[in-house]
């Protein structure tokens, strides 16, 4: 080979190491969704009464402050019970860690899979909003323009009043907002029920969000 073909092929060479590089000095490294608090589904009545158990596969959508945008069924085994239609229900009122991209939460995709056995037991009820306010916006974070949100726990008495009231994060990060979102929560009302714990998103910026519900997993 002559030196000029040489020369033409390292030349090549360089530039083939030299894309390489510069392609991995721009990989954006993203973290997944992680569930928080998951609320178990319904069981679809026919898939009880014959003893019948599960598994569905779930698109899921989830935008950056933590709650489902949208979700899809990607698999059902067995089919004809009911077992996504009980999937897509539950998803729904799930709070989630939000994705993230560069360190900032994004909406972001996963697949997860919801499990019906027949074999469980011990379903609790959990308290559902019947009413509620919208919280305080403090103004330097309503001049800001921005959005989060605070994961609020609280314990529902035999009137559906909300009592022992306390933050489990704040989304996407902290933002001082957890006192604003503390004395919101303590103005609404649930449903009573056993045991009466529950977990509420209440989202904070423009256009906000309905909260999601979710029990305290034991």
């Amino acid at each position: 080979m002559s030196k000029t073909a040489n020369f033409f092929c390292g030349f090549i060479g360089l530039l083939l190491v030299s894309g390489c590089a510069v392609q991995k000095d721009h990989v954006e490294v993203a973290t997944a969704p992680a569930i928080l608090y998951a609320p178990n589904p319904a069981y679809p009545e026919a898939a009880r009464a014959e003893g019948v158990s599960g598994e569905v596969v779930l698109k899921v959508t989830v935008d950056a402050l933590g709650q489902t945008a949208g979700a899809s069924v990607a698999s059902e085994a067995p089919a004809g019970y009911g077992f996504g239609e009980a999937a897509l229900a539950a998803v729904k009122n799930w709070v989630w860690e939000p994705g993230r991209l560069r360190g900032e939460p994004v909406n972001q995709g996963r697949q997860v899979r919801v499990h019906f056995s027949a074999y469980e037991r011990g379903a609790t009820t959990v308290p559902q909003i019947l009413s509620k306010t919208e919280p305080r916006v403090p103004a330097e974070f309503a001049r800001s323009g921005e959005r989060a949100a605070v994961l609020v726990r609280a314990e529902v008495d035999s009137e559906g009043k909300p009592y022992l009231v306390s933050v489990v994060k704040e989304l996407p990060g902290p933002r001082g907002l957890a006192e604003a979102a503390l004395e919101c929560v303590r103005q609404w009302r649930f449903t009573p029920a056993i045991p009466g714990t529950v977990t509420v998103l209440v989202p904070f910026g423009p256009k906000q969000a309905e909260s999601a519900v979710a029990p305290i997993r034991q």
